[in-house]
């Protein structure tokens, strides 16, 4: 537009300038309408704030990098497993489940994990299983091999719960040794929880603390059946 009237300036300059004064006159007009129309309307549009979570407490994180500085493995006496870790598509999601009364499952608005759900199980299991002098890859290629299935998780709202079920199995070479499903309930009023979006992560939080405890239990007691022998 700019351009337009320069070009038109240098043309005829008085028939120019008087129209390029009507022109400026007019969209003053033009833009006073719109600034006193702006002020009327707010056009500012709040988003809702993304808030992200891990699967354990901070508790129990806290706990464990306080007890990670004191406590050192030897070596030698350090085991090594295979770690296999799995869950269905639906579960294996950043977005929180939410049960519904409808027997739906909605994602829990404004909230997300800060990864996946096999990510961050191997994570956890990772450092519990380091505080009992094992390490736990993805890539070992030793006999003993631990295979965790995430079956399902979320919250339901009916019953003001979290939970999550586990499938654990525990391999020696190519045989089953050990295995076991089971299923850890938090419940949000007994918990001493508010029933609010806060009060739902922590529930499931603590479910799953629970579950990764109950996972390196049986591991420990794994490795001292089943363990080879050197």
């Amino acid at each position: 537009m700019r351009s337009l009237m320069i070009q038109d300036l240098t043309r005829n300059p008085r028939q120019s300038l008087f129209a390029f004064v009507k022109t400026l006159v007019t969209l003053g007009v033009s833009v006073a309408a719109i600034i006193a129309f702006s002020g009327c309307v707010n056009l500012k549009i709040s988003t809702p704030k993304q808030r992200y979570y891990t699967l354990e407490s901070s508790t129990t994180i806290q706990s464990r990098i306080k007890s990670e500085r004191k406590h050192q493995c030897v070596t030698a006496t350090t085991t090594t497993l295979r770690l296999e870790i799995e869950a269905p598509t639906y579960i294996d999601t950043q977005q929180i489940l939410l049960h519904t009364t409808s027997s739906e499952l909605t994602p829990l608005p404004d909230t997300k994990l800060l990864g996946l759900p096999t990510e961050l199980m191997t994570q956890a299991l990772q450092a519990r299983a380091a505080k009992k002098c094992a390490l736990l890859s993805p890539l070992a290629t030793t006999p003993m091999t631990l295979r965790v299935s995430l079956r399902d998780m979320g919250i339901i709202e009916d019953e003001k719960v979290a939970f999550v079920t586990i499938n654990y199995i525990f391999f020696l070479g190519q045989e089953i040794q050990q295995g076991d499903t089971f299923t850890i309930i938090s419940d949000v009023v007994h918990e001493g929880l508010v029933w609010n979006t806060h009060g739902q992560i922590l529930a499931l939080q603590r479910a799953f603390d629970y579950a990764l405890d109950e996972i390196i239990r049986y591991m420990e007691l794994d490795i001292i059946n089943y363990k080879p022998k050197k």
